[in-house]
């Protein structure tokens, strides 16, 4: 059986994307270069296409047994051969002079070739319609039926490309509980997230009601709305859903059954559900401005690039919401800057990706390489560690100044009286694993690059004591001071393996730039804990014992963006 014969095991639209045809891009083969042009059949079997200025319009293409001319030689311009004649058998007529055919050969039809070149337009063009629908996936659309001003918003694509489908699928045969939750799917990928995610909803309906009209994507924003509170976090929010249809009437039975009494409206193919206690959507304005057309989404969607199963975005006035419900909660007054974040998630190399892209206009130069991360030892359950360049240190002593002008005697206790004194016991780059001991006891250790190790020893044994931690012990090597509780300095400074050797914490922590943050968490080993009292038989560790760990990579983009990177992996 053919690669084309093969039927996707997640399925796929056969006339792609609702509204598209075979050639949603509007360009196709045919007219670009080293293509036929319209009208002109292709080359037989075995024949390459001509370069581009060999063959004039209106000039059949040669014969099946007649070779190309070689680099160099031209076709005959118009003038040498008319129109219907085929070009000569041995070689090319000479300027003036005239190629006769041999006595007694008689003109061959040029049906054959034609037919046979219409058929592998259409074999070309059907494969380039079938590569569109298997390949490609569709492209998100639900996006445009949400109100430029929306303060978040989270799109799912319902039809990605095959290759997304196949790796969501090998992702979810791992997991028990979830591969029992897309059972007889068909092949069907809609079928399949729809299942996993309300096959223990016991009201939810069955799939076959939203087949026959549910679309390709779709959206659920937040909204600002003068309903809503100026806390939003803790408030109930204006939410606008977005779902691309393919039959509007029966989407609209389907929600008058199903939506509790749901506003509905329509924008083209797209159908806008919100709360029935909520102002209804202005249609109008959304056509005029949605959110696909917001500068800010365009810019930070374009920086995130790729193709995702699903994506987010959160906007300034949200951002800054979440920081002033945080300082509230802290007591810590900070000032918000703008910034903004964009975010997708897919299956890639058997781990769920997400990266996101933030955007800010807070300075953060970036610091030197973080590479502490892969010198920590292996038996660490989780490690992190990061980088710190001067606007870091610049802007923690910004938000801790004020607390050390209050309250002097807290900065002499610490030994932080400046900001010199911040980058000394912080350093420019640093590092923290956890692990536990053969007693089951947690082991802790930090390791520093700074200018004043005595200084950051001094600080470390301050806050040991205020603690009440014992066994608190240092050890330097050059302008890198490693210090441990419960474990040998030397121990941690210069294990027997370390992290740069596990492949999967390798694999998991990688990112796309200089790390200025990379972070490690050992899933299996924290699994293995007996503390825990996680069975082979409890439900939990059953979805869980799949997982091969947890990492993190952050760097800058430039452009006043930085990006980072969490991976899942499996087994």
């Amino acid at each position: 059986m053919s690669q084309n014969d093969q039927t996707p095991p997640w399925g796929n639209n056969p006339n792609g994307p609702q509204g598209q045809g075979p050639n949603p891009g509007g360009s196709g083969p045919a007219g670009q270069q080293g293509y036929p042009q319209q009208g002109q059949p292709y080359p037989q079997q075995g024949q390459p296409y001509p370069q581009q200025g060999y063959q004039q319009q209106g000039q059949p293409y040669p014969q099946q047994g007649q070779p190309y001319p070689q680099q160099g030689q031209p076709y005959p311009q118009q003038g040498y051969q008319q129109q219907g004649q085929p070009y000569p058998q041995q070689g090319y007529a000479q300027q003036g002079q005239t190629q006769q055919m041999a006595p007694g050969t008689k003109k061959k039809s040029k049906a054959p070739v034609i037919v046979a070149g219409a058929l592998a337009l259409a074999l070309v063009v059907g494969g380039i319609v079938f590569a569109m629908n298997f390949l490609g996936g569709a492209t998100p659309a639900a996006s445009q039926g949400i109100p430029a001003n929306a303060l978040a918003v989270l799109e799912v694509n319902l039809n990605p490309s095959v290759a997304d489908k196949l790796a969501v699928k090998g992702f979810a045969e791992k997991f028990p509980a979830m591969a029992e939750s897309v059972t007889d799917v068909d092949g069907d990928y809609k079928k399949a997230m729809y299942q996993a995610i309300f096959s223990d909803v016991d009201e939810a309906p069955d799939y076959s009601e939203l087949e026959p009209w549910l679309g390709d994507s779709m959206a659920i924003a937040v909204l600002s709305s003068p309903t809503a509170s100026e806390d939003i976090l803790s408030s109930d929010p204006d939410v606008l859903m977005s779902i691309q249809v393919t039959d509007a009437g029966k989407a609209e039975a389907f929600m008058s059954k199903h939506g509790d009494g749901a506003q509905v409206s329509f924008l083209d193919d797209l159908m806008l559900v919100t709360d029935k206690d909520k102002p209804a959507p202005d249609v109008a304005a959304i056509k005029d401005s949605s959110l696909a057309e917001n500068e800010d989404y365009k810019a930070d969607m374009a920086k995130l690039g790729g193709s995702w199963l699903a994506t987010g975005w959160v906007g300034t006035e949200l951002f800054k919401q979440a920081v002033d419900a945080s300082s509230e909660s802290t007591g810590v007054n900070a000032d918000v800057p703008n910034a903004r974040v964009a975010m997708g998630l897919k299956i890639e190399d058997g781990s769920a990706v997400m990266r996101a892209v933030s955007w800010s206009d807070q300075v953060v130069t970036e610091g030197p390489a973080t590479t502490f991360l892969g010198s920590l030892p292996s038996s660490a359950l989780g490690a992190m560690s990061f980088s710190l360049s001067d606007s870091v240190h610049d802007l923690l002593w910004e938000q801790l100044e004020p607390l050390i002008a209050d309250s002097p005697e807290f900065g002499d206790q610490l030994g932080i009286t400046s900001k010199d004194d911040l980058k000394a016991i912080l350093g420019s780059e640093m590092a923290i694993a956890v692990g536990m001991d053969e007693f089951n006891s947690p082991i802790v250790g930090l390791k520093v690059r700074t200018d004043d190790v005595a200084k950051h020893e001094s600080f470390m044994d301050t806050i040991g004591s205020t603690m009440g931690l014992e066994g608190i012990a240092h050890v330097a090597n050059g302008d890198v001071v490693t210090t441990t509780f419960g474990q040998s300095p030397d121990e941690f400074a210069n294990p027997a393996g370390t992290l740069g050797d596990n492949e999967t914490a390798q694999k998991l922590t990688k990112g796309s730039g200089d790390p200025q943050a990379v972070m490690w968490v050992d899933l299996p080993a924290i699994l293995a804990i007996p503390d825990l009292g996680l069975g082979s038989d409890d439900e939990m560790m059953q979805n869980l014992e799949p997982l091969s760990g947890i990492g993190m990579s952050s760097s800058i983009l430039g452009d006043d963006y930085a990006e980072t990177f969490i991976r899942v992996g499996t087994k």
